[in-house]
């Protein structure tokens, strides 16, 4: 069975051959452990996917570098340490008043870790968004509606490239 049909097969819960996970180790792992990392993912392709022919185990790009990093949305991450996770210090949307202005990004960027609660949680701040779920306000809809349509024209361009041939 393919891993296309496998991943089909757990999305309709009709028993895959193998449940579709993979792992993904920072880019601060590889960093350290580089070639005794390498020979672990070598025996598990099944969890790591096939490893590249090479691999440059200093490279680090985007929010894993240190220092602060402002995406698309206009969230401000800061990180202490390359090759670790960054965080939002500063969140765009502090206030429901500036759930008004919030517009999603014109880019294409994919979708993040985590999907809709983790972007929630990103623009307004934790506190902020278990404030609006348990309040449930007005603008926790318009929120939601402004993220969903975001994600829903990425998962419509994911689509259509998984649609193409090669």
């Amino acid at each position: 069975m393919s891993d296309r049909d496998d991943r089909y097969k757990a999305m309709l819960f009709e028993h895959p051959e193998r449940i579709p996970v993979n792992c993904y180790m920072l880019p601060a792992t590889w960093i350290k452990y580089r070639e005794a990392l390498d020979e672990i993912v070598a025996r598990h392709p099944g969890l790591f996917g096939e490893p590249p022919p090479e691999r440059d185990y200093d490279a680090v790009g985007g929010t894993y570098v240190e220092g602060e990093h402002v995406d698309a949305w206009g969230c401000v991450w800061e990180n202490i340490h390359t090759g670790m996770e960054a965080m939002v210090k500063k969140h765009p949307v502090p206030t429901r008043e500036a759930v008004h202005t919030l517009r999603a990004p014109v880019e294409d960027i994919g979708f993040p870790h985590g999907f809709m609660y983790l972007r929630l949680g990103d623009l307004r701040g934790f506190e902020e968004l278990m404030l609006d779920f348990g309040e449930e306000p007005p603008e926790l809809q318009q929120l939601l509606d402004t993220v969903l349509a975001y994600n829903l024209r990425q998962a419509e361009i994911r689509l259509r490239s998984l649609a193409e041939p090669g």
